[in-house]
C-alpha cells in the first residue's frame, strides 16, 4: 500500500496541486461522454474509417495544445491541453455526424438548453458558496445541499416535460 499511495510522501502543497489538476481534468468528462456517443453513432453507421481519421487528426493536434504547458513547465497548462484535445475531438466528431445540434427539431432545443441551465444553477450556486465561504457549519451546508437538490429536481422534472 505504501508504494501505491505513497502515504506520507505528499505535503499539503503537493496534495493541493493534485486536487487542482483533478478539477481541471473533470472539465473534460462531458466532452468525453459526448465524444463516446458521437463515436458510437458513427460506428453504428459503419463509418469506422471516419472515426479513425478524426482520432488521428485529434492526436496530431494534441502537441500543439500541449506546447504552452511544456514551454512554461506548467502542469495546469498540460491538463488544459487535455481538455482542449477532447473539445477538439468532440467538435470534429459532431461535425462528422451531420446532425442538427441546435434549433427546432434538433437534438438540443432552446427550451431544453434553458431547463438544463436552470438545473445547473442551484448546484453551481452551492459550489460557489462552498468555495467562497468554507467555514460555515455542517448544518448550513446540509440545508444548502437539500435546497439545491430539491430545486434541481424541480427543474429536471420540468426538463422531461418538454417535448422534442
Amino acid at each position: 500500500m505504501q508504494v501505491i499511495y505513497a502515504r506520507g510522501d505528499f505535503d499539503e502543497s503537493a496534495t493541493k496541486r493534485i486536487v487542482d489538476l483533478f478539477r481541471i481534468g473533470v472539465l473534460s468528462l462531458p466532452l468525453i461522454a459526448a465524444s463516446l456517443m458521437a463515436t458510437a453513432y458513427l460506428n453504428a453507421k459503419n463509418q469506422n474509417l471516419l472515426v479513425l481519421k478524426i482520432s488521428v487528426l485529434s492526436l496530431c493536434v494534441l502537441p500543439i495544445f500541449t506546447l504552452p504547458g511544456l514551454l512554461k513547465h506548467s502542469e495546469t497548462g498540460l491538463m488544459y491541453a487535455v481538455v482542449a484535445f477532447y473539445a477538439f475531438n468532440v467538435t470534429a466528431l459532431m461535425f462528422a455526424t451531420k446532425l442538427h445540434i441546435l434549433g427546432k427539431g434538433a437534438l438540443i432545443d432552446v427550451r431544453i438548453l434553458r431547463n438544463i441551465t436552470l438545473c445547473l444553477m442551484p448546484v453551481l450556486t452551492i459550489i460557489l458558496l462552498d468555495y467562497q465561504l468554507p467555514s460555515y457549519s455542517l448544518w448550513v451546508k446540509l440545508s444548502l445541499l437539500c435546497i439545491s437538490f430539491l430545486s434541481s429536481l424541480y427543474f429536471i422534472s420540468r426538463l422531461f416535460r418538454v417535448k422534442i
